[in-house]
């Protein structure tokens, strides 16, 4: 409503998650969001958000399954029109790029059988049919691998006769794996009753699909189909959830080593192992020195791994990518994190008072792009940091890449001074890349949209991972810092010295990857140095490869 956040908005969002945003009143800009499950392309998903005012409850429901349910208020839209198709206040932003259909909005919270209603019969201006079978489809089977009874909910949607199924057959695919074990009695209206059915994989293994018709009395119509879906995970690859922590290397210590157990979790095939590799920047570090290639049903084994910095220093995190013919997740990822001991953590230093020059003697110097205009000797934040450069019109500063201005732990601090804020991103330090397949790798710091500090981190998926600081103070000196611990998997944005905005979620699974390819760039952003540009003033910028303390 212009100057506060209030109303629902549904998404398809930046990670390819269903996600519930609403605004309770808040600040512009200020939304509350809740994420679910992934969204399936090319494929019909029924997507239902409730809210109800009395209990202050907010649902997500999926295919009539509720996958987030949240006690958090909503305000309710009062200015701006509804929009399918399409986001923003004004519907000129965040298009939905596929299919729509069957759109209801209700003045109450439906209830899940009132959704699932909705959900398989479609939307009725009239009274409800009476009786009326109501089942999930399709109908999420959890399946071990083994002979199994399942049971299935079917519900009477109906007010006031009772539901008969008489009858239950099984059609197409893997029908031959099913069996009718029993039916339910008449089932009162508004109740439900169990629809008993066998399970036998018969050396079925992955993907499982079959068709089961019900034939009723429901007055909708006298034979429902519902698609019976699962996947039988056997064999299954059991690997550790957590960070494998090798801990820090002590004085006359040359390696650590470290195990960890896997496990065949599957109820009837062995588990084949056909390869257990580090991966990411810092695979050199670390090497597995045994495996088993071969697990039994239920069997475990143990993983070695060697930690060896190799006379490096600093943070070391690696992925332990473990291969197996596990249908379901033929590749499953184990983190590893190790600490050597920093003798001397300052990596870069730029005073950028008469040009791009490290101070450090390190050879990280950089050059001023050909676009836009820097200019040193500048009036700087303190006498302490002696001159500054100024940026317009794009100008920037270039550091060639090196893996060591990407370290795992990390801490970059500057002095900045920008001449304005926007509905546009200004960036006065950045080093990024996006990989093949749009995932994004390095740190940023943004005068962003909206006028905020923020710090977005790359986390070697799609999407980036930000948390977002007070506002820009414009035409004054600002020191900014942003730290990560690769230790604890926390990122810390600082202004003037102090924690402005602190993430300790974990994310994919760090919240932090670094860059591996692209130059470093100050007084703008993007990949290559060609967006984002900074307006204003930047002094004193320096790089560590360790997260710095307050003090």
């Amino acid at each position: 409503n212009g100057a506060t956040s209030n109303g629902p908005i549904i998404y398809n969002d930046a990670n390819g998650n269903w996600s519930f945003w609403a605004g309770n009143n808040g600040a512009a800009g200020q939304w509350n969001n809740r994420d679910a499950g992934p969204v399936a392309v090319d494929a019909w998903t029924h997507v239902a958000i409730t809210y109800d005012a009395d209990t202050t409850t907010r649902r997500l429901l999926l295919n009539g399954l509720e996958v987030q349910s949240e006690v958090l208020g909503i305000s309710a839209n009062v200015l701006r029109n509804m929009h399918f198709g399409s986001g923003s206040d004004l519907g000129g932003d965040y298009y939905w790029d596929g299919r729509l259909d069957d759109i209801g909005f209700w003045d109450t919270a439906l209830t899940d059988a009132e959704v699932q209603d909705v959900m398989t019969n479609g939307i009725k201006a009239d009274s409800p049919t009476d009786p009326n079978l109501l089942v999930i489809s399709p109908f999420p089977l959890t399946l071990t691998g083994a002979v199994q009874a399942i049971d299935i909910p079917l519900n009477n949607g109906g007010t006031t006769k009772p539901l008969n199924v008489t009858a239950a057959t099984f059609t197409g695919g893997n029908a031959g794996s099913f069996s009718l074990t029993g039916l339910p009695g008449p089932i009162a209206p508004g109740g439900t009753g169990m629809l008993k059915i066998s399970f036998n994989p018969a050396g079925i293994s992955g993907a499982v699909e079959t068709q089961l018709e019900l034939t009723s009395d429901s007055a909708v119509g006298a034979v429902k189909t519902v698609s019976l879906t699962g996947f039988i995970h056997d064999p299954s690859v059991i690997a550790p959830e957590e960070r494998l922590e090798f801990g820090t290397l002590t004085a006359g210590t040359a390696i650590l080593t470290k195990s960890f157990t896997v496990k065949n979790n599957g109820a009837t095939r062995t588990l084949n192992i056909s390869a257990i590799e580090p991966s990411g920047p810092d695979m050199a570090a670390f090497t597995v020195t045994g495996y088993p290639e071969t697990l039994a049903p239920g069997a475990t084994g143990t993983v070695e791994v060697v930690f060896d910095p190799q006379e490096a220093d600093g943070s070391f995190v690696s992925r332990l990518v473990i291969s197996s013919d596990d249908p379901l997740l033929p590749a499953v990822t184990v983190v590893m994190h190790a600490e050597a001991p920093v003798a001397n953590p300052l990596v870069a230093w730029w005073p950028l008072n008469t040009d791009g020059s490290d101070a450090t003697g390190n050879g990280f110097d950089g050059e001023v792009a050909a676009a836009g205009t820097v200019t040193f000797g500048g009036t700087g934040a303190s006498a302490a940091t002696g001159a500054s450069a100024d940026f317009a019109d794009g100008g920037h500063l270039d550091v060639p890449f090196s893996p060591l201005l990407n370290p795992t732990s990390f801490t970059v601090t500057l002095w900045a001074n920008a001449d304005s804020t926007s509905d546009l991103y200004a960036s006065p330090i950045t080093s990024r890349v996006h990989g093949g397949g749009g995932e994004t790798n390095g740190y940023i710091i943004y005068n962003a949209a909206g006028g905020n500090w923020a710090f977005w981190t790359g986390q070697g998926a799609v999407g980036w991972d930000d948390v977002t600081g007070p506002a820009v103070t414009v035409g004054g000196w600002t020191h900014l810092a942003i730290t990560y611990d690769a230790a604890t998997d926390t990122k810390t944005l600082w202004v003037n010295g102090e924690p402005a905005a602190v993430d300790t979620t974990r994310g994919a699974p760090t919240q932090y990857t670094p860059n591996y390819s692209t130059s470093l760039h100050i007084g703008a952003g993007d990949d290559n140095g060609a967006g984002f540009p900074f307006d204003g003033q930047i002094d004193d910028v320096a790089l560590y490869k360790k997260a710095l303390s307050q003090s």
